[in-house]
């Protein structure tokens, strides 16, 4: 097969954003035209029972030696179902499942990808001759971990590949596993193109709700703290936003993401009764410790500075994903005040779901909130605020104290 990237548009044809999460229990996209304030999401897949309303299950089952992808392969019998695919390409979770041979996590993910990367361009047919960008989201902090990220950019560019040229090849369902192999297995080996050459991006999942939520109408300034947990990963961040618009500015002081979500807590909902209360309190306590650290560790950094403490006094918990939809989860963080620091009665603790107002929801869906980090991703770079990760906010000096003050003076200290 002769690849040859697709035709940049000439003239006044529009620009495209796709923002494709590709999560553990589903994949929600996101599309956006370059210059529209709106998002709107892309339905790639038949609808699946148990999954939210215009995504598709991440999943891919093996039959017979051909391979079946998201919806088809959630119907589908017998065989080898390959669940919590993206847990497992980053080596977290252990698992005794063989694959076939010429196929490994990498290649199904670069599979899935194809088969959900040709679908999208069947669906946006009124965009084919746009110019089209995709980010993907990845479970990274702003700390990039550049071995993963690395890893995801070479699945996305082996599946654009196959997926955005003029002759692409199709990655259909029930397409035998040893032709996936034969096509993707040396493209995974390719180097990955420079920044300047490819029109896709890997972005820290982390970053993606920041974005989504600093453009709602809204936000005000001041800091906040996301959670937003979905099947196998939650990821928190503390940010201070300040005043929206062109020049907005975000301080992210610390972010993580942790292997726990809403897959534990139907696991632990299922257990017999004596062992249900126990593990759920068990993971309940995990995320706890998580949020309240988070807040701690970054409060450290201006410790001590009256000037800039004094706005870590408030705190706006923002919750997303579908595992913080929980009840008890919901409850719990909403009520846990990790602003240590004050007593209670001098502190503002407020609590809300992040369902993006930049996005056109469609009547059927129930929770908007799990497509924010498909929407940050689908947000032009140009109008994103201007995000200081953790590692470039600097420690604030305290507070000096002022001897010999001249009447009529008032400080601070």
């Amino acid at each position: 097969m002769t690849s040859q990237p697709l035709k940049h548009p000439r003239g006044n044809r529009k620009t495209v954003i796709i923002g494709f999460d590709f999560g553990t229990h589903s994949t929600k996209v996101v599309f956006r035209e370059r210059g529209k304030a709106d998002g709107h999401i892309a339905r790639f897949d038949e609808a699946a029972k148990g999954y939210p309303f215009r995504a598709s299950p991440s999943l891919v089952r093996c039959v017979d030696d051909r391979l079946y992808f998201g919806t088809e392969a959630l119907s589908t019998s017998g065989g080898v179902l390959f669940r919590s695919l993206k847990v497992r390409l980053h080596g977290l979770q252990q698992s005794n499942i063989s694959f076939s041979e010429g196929l490994n996590c990498e290649t199904l993910v670069a599979a899935y990808f194809a088969w959900a990367f040709q679908q999208l361009r069947r669906s946006l047919s009124e965009c084919a001759d746009s110019n089209m960008f995709l980010n993907v989201a990845a479970p990274m902090s702003h700390f990039e971990n550049p071995e993963l990220k690395t890893r995801y950019l070479q699945i996305i560019q082996a599946a654009w590949n196959v997926s955005f040229v003029e002759q692409a090849t199709p990655i259909h369902q029930g397409i035998l596993s040893s032709e996936v192999a034969r096509i993707l297995a040396p493209m995974l080996e390719e180097p990955v193109l420079g920044p300047e050459l490819r029109r896709f991006d890997v972005l820290p999942e982390t970053i993606a709700p920041v974005v989504s939520l600093s453009l709602d109408p809204w936000m005000k300034p001041g800091m906040y703290m996301i959670v937003d947990t979905g099947a196998g990963t939650t990821e928190m961040s503390v940010f201070h936003a300040g005043e929206p618009g062109a020049d907005q500015k975000v301080s992210c002081y610390r972010d993580e993401t942790m292997l726990l979500g809403g897959a534990d807590l139907n696991l632990a909902e299922r257990s017999k009764d004596g062992d249900r209360c126990l593990k759920l309190d068990k993971i309940f306590l995990q995320m706890e410790k998580l949020y309240r650290r988070l807040w701690q560790e970054g409060y450290q950094i201006i410790n001590g500075n009256h000037h800039a403490r004094r706005r870590w006094s408030e705190l706006t918990l923002v919750l997303s994903g579908g595992g913080t939809r929980h009840p008890r989860l919901a409850e719990l963080l909403s009520k846990v005040n990790p602003m240590l620091a004050w007593p209670k009665k001098e502190t503002r603790l407020s609590c809300r779901r992040h369902v993006p107002g930049t996005l056109e929801l469609c009547e059927n869906m129930d929770d908007g909130s799990l497509f924010a980090v498909a929407n940050g991703l689908a947000i032009e770079r140009k109008h994103w605020p201007i995000i200081f990760p953790p590692n470039q906010i600097e420690h604030l000096e305290p507070t000096q104290k002022v001897d010999n003050k001249p009447l009529g003076y008032w400080y601070p200290d």
